[in-house]
């Protein structure tokens, strides 16, 4: 099953993780969007490692690393045959923290109301 990405937009427009991306040097936005090319087209089925389940949760993370000390993280949900990108950030310890997930919790809330 092919996917569509769709980017959480705020009431305004904006698009933080597009905002995010557009933000990050040439390389790693390259990884990222190759990491997101290959969660349109495979979703879930990914490899173990590159997308898990947020704890707790019921949205996911795509992993992308940026060297040693930060890696990109990229929250989404799935409705149907669509990903929709909630939130990203640059994880710097071993463990998510409440507040990084704040934003994607959020957003991901809104999102389950206008789904049903």
């Amino acid at each position: 099953m092919k996917y569509r990405i769709r980017y959480y937009r705020t009431r305004r427009g904006d698009s933080p993780v597009e905002d995010f991306i557009e933000r990050l040097d040439s390389r790693s936005r390259a990884k990222v969007l190759a990491r997101l090319d290959a969660l349109e087209d495979y979703g879930l089925y990914l490899q173990r490692g590159i997308v898990e389940k947020v704890k707790g949760q019921g949205f996911y993370e795509l992993r992308a690393s940026k060297g040693k000390t930060a890696n990109i993280r990229i929250f989404f949900c799935i409705y149907g045959d669509e990903i929709i990108l909630l939130d990203a950030i640059h994880k710097r310890s071993r463990k998510l923290k409440r507040e990084d997930l704040g934003a994607a919790i959020r957003r991901f809330r809104k999102i389950r109301v206008e789904h049903g």
